[in-house]
């Protein structure tokens, strides 16, 4: 299992919805949009059909996106982290070796 996979497992299992979204900046024509934009004109897309509040969370770069959709009338909460560390990899364990 993915190391994304384990998280949406885990909020599942507690009876909660978790989704996941391809970004077009990460897609297979990510050379011909235009990251930033087109990655919230994707997420304004899945916000507009949701009716219960949302809590975004992003890594890294994701951070500009959910600063940008944090006043979306759905968006109760969003969580970055400057990194994506895998399971026991400490942020500080990357900067410092």
């Amino acid at each position: 299992m993915s190391a994304l996979g384990q998280p949406l497992v885990a909020l599942r299992v507690a009876d909660l919805r978790a989704e996941t979204l391809r970004l077009p900046s990460l897609g297979p024509n990510a050379d011909d949009v235009h990251h930033l934009h087109a990655d919230i004109d994707a997420v304004t897309v899945v916000l507009s059909n949701v009716e219960d509040d949302v809590v975004l969370v992003g890594h890294s770069g994701g951070g500009m996106l959910l600063t940008d959709l944090s006043d979306h009338s759905t968006v109760a909460a969003a969580c970055t982290s400057p990194l994506s560390c895998h399971r026991g990899v400490s942020p500080s364990a990357i900067y410092l070796g």
